[in-house]
């Protein structure tokens, strides 16, 4: 059973007898809620409704409550509730180490800059083919094999130079993610990235005519080559956008990032971060791809292209009728 000091009007008004001028301190159980034990204080409200209360049990704090206690202050409070989803993830019994790795990678994306250096990690000393992951100044840690690690956050303990705070904060503005953007998580971000053009196409291509398909997808393959540069991409994603169903061009979304570069993404899919080069190479190397891309794009027939619309309106038409 738990106890509460009550207020002074308590006081004031239970004392043990008329010539005594120090009133005693008046203590009753009561129901410790959650919001008391998040907060850690009570309202008056409360205070006076506990003076009648006659039985209670008090509640006491979850492991994940303890935990989340002690980093609650790293997120903005309009993202607290997310950000504890994603820590309850990370400490779930029976999650993988990948699924463990994206909650980490989603909590870091939320977290505040001042905040980020308290991310760590570092070989398992009892087995080197693990790492183990904590966030200082609380009890909490995870233990990962090391290879999912790397795949999954680029970072292997043992040899990289920097921290793991450090490594994430890197990867994020040289990959255009922007912690602020709450449409998406550093591990959505990384993962686009990493997706191959076959997976991006199985996502994109019904976001085109049928006869325009072919184009759009050669246009995409420049756009996700690590070998283009920064004009080809963004001429790329242009036409794409252009290309595109009326429906499915919100898809296509420009956004300047934090470091001053833009990232162009394919929302649900892909995404690309560009960055200006040197006009005079920039204007040479745009003029040389462009050739090559405009020399492997195949031919569209107008009769083809209007007929496919003919047929998308009345098919509309048809829908709208039933």
């Amino acid at each position: 059973m738990a106890v509460i000091i009550l207020s002074d009007k308590y006081r004031a008004t239970h004392t043990m007898s008329s010539f005594d001028t120090t009133p005693p301190i008046k203590t009753v159980p009561i129901l410790l809620r959650g919001n008391w034990l998040a907060d850690g204080q009570i309202s008056e409200t409360e205070v006076d409704h506990a003076a009648d209360a006659t039985d209670a049990n008090p509640i006491y704090k979850s492991r994940l409550e303890k935990f989340w206690d002690h980093v609650k202050d790293m997120f903005c409070t309009t993202r607290r509730i997310e950000a504890k989803g994603y820590l309850n993830d990370m400490m779930a019994q029976g999650k993988s180490d990948q699924k463990r790795i994206e909650s980490l990678l989603n909590l870091f994306g939320m977290a505040s800059s001042a905040q980020l250096s308290r991310f760590n990690a570092y070989c398992d000393p009892t087995d080197h083919r693990y790492a183990i992951i904590s966030i200082d100044q609380s009890p909490i840690s995870i233990r990962v094999l090391r290879r999912v690690l790397l795949e999954q956050a680029h970072y292997d303990p043992e040899y990289c130079r920097l921290s793991l705070a450090e490594h994430l904060k890197e990867l994020g503005a040289a990959t255009g993610f922007d912690p602020k953007d709450a449409t998406t998580t550093l591990t959505q971000h990384l993962a686009e990235q990493r997706a191959p053009v076959s997976q991006v196409w199985d996502t994109m291509e019904g976001w085109f005519l049928k006869c325009e398909a072919p184009r759009a997808k050669e246009y995409l393959e420049d756009f996700l080559s690590l070998s283009t540069c920064a004009t080809t991409k963004r001429h790329c994603f242009t036409k794409m956008r252009e290309m595109a169903l009326g429906q499915y061009k919100s898809h296509f979304r420009r956004q300047d990032t934090y470091d001053g570069s833009e990232l162009l993404r394919l929302a649900g899919a892909s995404n690309r971060n560009v960055r200006p080069e040197f006009n005079g190479i920039e204007e040479a190397r745009f003029k040389k791809e462009l050739n090559g891309l405009l020399g492997r794009l195949p031919w569209v027939e107008e009769d083809d292209m209007r007929y496919e619309k003919m047929m998308m309106e009345e098919e509309k038409l048809r829908r709208g009728n039933e």
